[in-house]
């Protein structure tokens, strides 16, 4: 990078360069009153003898004064008197003599206008530098809680679990969405988890049912043992063995809107930065409402996979851009 060009740069070095041409006229200020004031203190005092030491120390700050003011001379001899380093004051002029505030300003402005027509998706970037193509892209994104349009395609991993790991997984996707459809967007959050956050717990079918048993996410502590309706292991079935999710591999958060006896998950909910009641599913708008939740994390709003489910959604945009949004519908899944 060229430092010489570079506004954030150019902007610290004119708080340097103004800080130094402001004691270039503030020191002679201050040395004066200085001296006139040990001066006056000598005559008041009837010691005429302390006006040698008061010139003394008045010439010691006149000379300082002087070294600060041919500092620039004296970095540039030292320079030229260094193998190699003879163009390196040059490059520090070339500097200094942008370090003004047109310069910079237009310096910026050449900067901005390259960032915008950089090939790039995601939402931070847009929403600083591409304010037009962010706004149409946030308008454009589907409105109200349906379900985005799925792909019916996807290169999922497939995890060989055993007749009593599939069971029992099921049983807790049940246990958390309370449908058969609701219990095959568990099963793809589930897959989609451990392989965004569950490294640490092995690899395979095995990693995935540590995960969920250990990592405490699913509350998975009593699940060895537990038994599943067949229509729901089948759905979880075909979402974890076959490798057919009814989510996006980036989706990695839900919580309950209304939680029972537990409260409610969802401490906040806004769209476009207009808060609405969490308890308000009308209001759910698919890749545009940012949730809050009392566990302290905040995520984009995905879909409610049924009318009874838990919100879904995703805490990175990057994510998203990098997996994409292919997925299944339940219907494709409940029909092949």
């Amino acid at each position: 990078m060229n430092f010489c060009t570079d506004y954030n740069f150019l902007n610290g070095l004119l708080i340097v360069k103004f800080i130094f041409q402001a004691a270039l006229i503030i020191l002679p200020i201050i040395i004066i009153i200085m001296g006139s004031i040990d001066g006056f203190k000598a005559v008041t005092s009837g010691k005429p003898e302390q006006l040698k030491a008061i010139l003394t120390n008045s010439l010691a700050r006149a000379a300082s004064y002087l070294i600060i003011m041919m500092l620039p001379t004296v970095i540039h001899i030292a320079f030229n008197m260094m193998d190699g380093y003879d163009g390196t004051f040059n490059q520090l002029t070339i500097c200094m003599n942008n370090t003004d505030p047109n310069v910079i300003a237009g310096l910026k402005r050449a900067r901005e206008k390259e960032l915008r027509d950089m090939e790039t998706s995601t939402t931070a970037y847009l929403a600083k530098y591409n304010k037009a193509k962010y706004v149409k892209r946030v308008a454009t994104k589907s409105g109200n809680n349906t379900a985005p349009q799925v792909s019916g395609s996807g290169n999922f991993v497939k995890y060989n679990l055993s007749d009593s790991q599939l069971s029992n997984l099921a049983s807790i996707c049940y246990r958390e969405q309370g449908s058969v459809e609701g219990a095959a967007a568990e099963a793809s959050l589930m897959a989609n988890l451990f392989e965004l956050k569950g490294g640490g717990y092995g690899t395979g079918a095995d990693g995935l049912y540590n995960y969920v048993h250990n990592s405490g996410w699913f509350n998975g502590n009593n699940m060895d043992g537990e038994t599943s309706d067949a229509e729901v292991i089948a759905a979880v079935k075909t979402v974890l063995v076959d490798g057919k999710r009814t989510l996006p591999g980036y989706i990695d958060e839900h919580d309950c809107i209304d939680c029972g006896s537990y409260g409610h998950d969802i401490i906040g909910a806004s769209n476009n930065g207009q808060s609405f009641d969490p308890m308000d599913k009308s209001q759910y708008q698919s890749h545009v409402t940012v949730l809050n939740n009392k566990y302290g994390s905040t995520y984009t709003f995905y879909s409610f996979p049924t009318a009874t489910s838990d919100p879904f959604g995703y805490t990175s945009e990057e994510n998203r851009q990098r997996i994409g949004d292919d997925c299944y519908s339940f219907s494709q899944i409940t029909t092949t």
